[in-house]
């Protein structure tokens, strides 16, 4: 029998917190799912987890590979799935019991393509710091979906909260060798979507993991975040252009998230960052940001040396 769902989710080098994640997944209230453990080539003691936990699951199904990245597994993975619905679950986080079945259960009600619950963000000893989550359960048309998930305060950028129809990848796969890969992916997945189902339900333990590709020092690397925006912000402009700003505000952010990281600034970021800090930054001003982060902008758009200094000493 066909898996009502499938899920996704790939695996290196994360015994610590592997165990947590197969627990809640193999403790879903939905039981007609598929579980698929992508081994990125790790090189601890999760090969040997994944496939302790798939012989007392024959729901788990795991594959072992060269080491390709995140993207990469993920891609793996969805080509061996089995269901027309994908979800997606990082090795580090951890999920609530119910969270597919409720999903799985508004985005057929509302005859949507998409489904989004909500996120805690924890930290990595699993203590909660903060919930994101649309105010009350609705569903929405594409440009709505859209513009909630641009805004990208109460839903995050991320799959791994959200459950698709796989006939959305179709043409979409996640960019091979990028940090931050969702953030070339959602918004194309948005688009196709003609509505999605936004619950404030929280179900999804995104762990603050400090070893995790997003946590470590800077490289230039980070600056796969702001080509992500840029892209972004064509294709918004585009097809959705009354709501370009919000992704300029969010291209700011991430010009912000690249400098925050840094131990000093270097010129050769101007083009990349800078320029692009001083072209959209009265759009991030007059938007809803804290304080802190104005100031922050505000200073680079002037000397990005002093504000990464003045980051550094705060």
């Amino acid at each position: 029998m066909k898996p009502k769902l499938s899920v996704i989710v790939p695996v290196y080098n994360v015994e610590k917190y592997l165990p947590c994640c197969l627990d809640s997944l193999i403790g879903q209230t939905l039981k007609e799912i598929e579980i698929i453990l992508v081994n990125d080539g790790s090189t601890d003691g999760s090969e040997r987890i994944c496939r302790a936990y798939a012989e007392k699951d024959t729901r788990i199904k795991v594959f072992s590979k060269e080491n390709g990245g995140l993207s990469d597994a993920r891609n793996y993975g969805m080509e061996r799935a089995e269901s027309d619905v994908l979800g997606f679950v990082d090795s580090d986080d951890y999920v609530d019991g119910n969270m597919f079945e409720y999903l799985l259960r508004i985005k057929e009600e509302h005859h949507a393509q998409i489904a989004v619950g909500g996120v805690r963000m924890a930290t990595d000893e699993g203590q909660v710091y903060q919930n994101r989550a649309v105010e009350r359960e609705n569903v929405y048309n594409t440009h709505d979906a859209m513009a909630e998930l641009l805004y990208s305060q109460r839903i995050l950028n991320s799959v791994c909260n959200k459950i698709f129809d796989k006939v959305l990848f179709d043409g979409i796969i996640f960019p091979f060798g990028k940090l931050y890969e969702d953030e070339y992916v959602t918004y194309k997945l948005f688009d196709k979507a003609e509505s999605v189902a936004m619950t404030n339900q929280v179900f999804y333990y995104y762990r603050k993991n400090p070893g995790s590709i997003t946590h470590v020092k800077y490289t230039d690397r980070e600056l796969d975040r702001v080509y992500a925006s840029l892209e972004k912000l064509d294709f918004i402009s585009k097809r959705y252009p009354d709501l370009a700003d919000l992704v300029k505000q969010y291209l700011v952010y991430d010009c912000m998230m690249a400098m925050s990281k840094m131990e000093r600034y270097e010129k050769k970021y101007d083009n990349t960052i800078v320029d692009n800090i001083r072209k959209y930054g009265k759009s991030f001003l007059k938007g809803d940001h804290t304080l802190g982060a104005k100031v922050y902008v505000a200073v680079a758009m002037i000397s990005p040396k002093i504000a990464v200094y003045c980051n550094k000493l705060i």
